[in-house]
């Protein structure tokens, strides 16, 4: 089971408000939280890249079995069916397992991914959402601003302007994308809050079996845990650029990790 949820509202005992259906609920305890997984399906994931990506995958089922999650694969921004960026599984789905996943992968196409992800994420309305992305390569499918890497600086802007503030968190696989001149990659999870995670093929196997595990924990952490460690990788995202060694976005001080009712703001209900 994909997770356990009643008519999408993640809460051990579930109260549905009058009107509301399956969607983005506001109950009793708190707001529904969203999970977001963008699941790199380009020609160059292939072999070790597959392999770790898979392996970063098992490791965050068991926050997709509580939270619920909308599950795509980045593939081609045109082409024939099965060629293009395209939903393979949707937050009220109750009987997704990792195989049904990896088995869609196909390793086929180019990469459409900020202009896709900003339509995904812009169409859910909880303001609270995380996005995951396993990915090793750049968006080269993209139009306008979108396109390229600093696309994601522009769909960011577009998400504030709309009062949304999605927190990423990167698998990246791969050593220049991910790591080289442009780490945009690593400051796009830092300064939303989240989570950003490295391997290429130089990564030995004690180091590559560390990452993959704290990606994990961190994604598989709970609601409150994953809100301060939010304000822990933001004041590292700070540090960087006090060292010179992170792009300034105008945006970023514009983020906030969610918080309670209790003191007039958010808190999850997945809690």
């Amino acid at each position: 089971m994909l997770h356990d949820c009643e008519t999408g509202i993640c809460l051990s005992k579930p109260k549905q408000l009058p009107g509301d259906i399956a969607g983005d609920a506001y109950t009793e305890k708190g707001i529904m939280e969203r999970l977001v997984v963008l699941i790199d399906d380009s020609a160059s994931m292939k072999g070790w890249k597959l392999e770790s990506a898979k392996a970063a995958l098992a490791g965050i089922m068991p926050r997709l079995e509580r939270t619920p999650s909308d599950i795509h694969f980045i593939r081609s921004r045109d082409g024939p069916a099965g060629f293009v960026s395209t939903q393979v599984a949707a937050y009220n789905d109750t009987a997704l397992t990792y195989e049904d996943i990896a088995n869609n992968w196909q390793v086929c196409c180019t990469t459409w991914l900020w202009e896709y992800a900003h339509g995904v994420v812009s169409s859910i309305v909880s303001p609270l959402i995380e996005v995951v992305i396993l990915t090793d390569g750049e968006d080269t499918d993209s139009v306008g601003e979108f396109l390229g890497p600093n696309g994601f600086s522009h769909m960011i802007k577009l998400f504030l302007v709309s009062g949304k503030q999605p927190r990423f968190r990167v698998y990246c696989i791969g050593n220049e994308v991910c790591m080289g001149k442009n780490k945009y990659y690593r400051d796009i999870a830092l300064a939303t809050g989240g989570t950003f995670v490295s391997v290429d093929h130089t990564t030995n196997a004690t180091t590559r079996r560390s990452d993959l595990a704290r990606f994990a924990e961190e994604c598989n952490a709970p609601f409150q845990e994953r809100r301060e460690r939010a304000l822990q990788a933001q004041s590292r995202y700070q540090t960087l650029l006090l060292d010179g060694d992170a792009q300034k976005y105008d945006w970023a001080d514009e983020f906030r990790p969610a918080q309670s009712h209790d003191d007039g703001e958010f808190h999850g209900s997945e809690l």
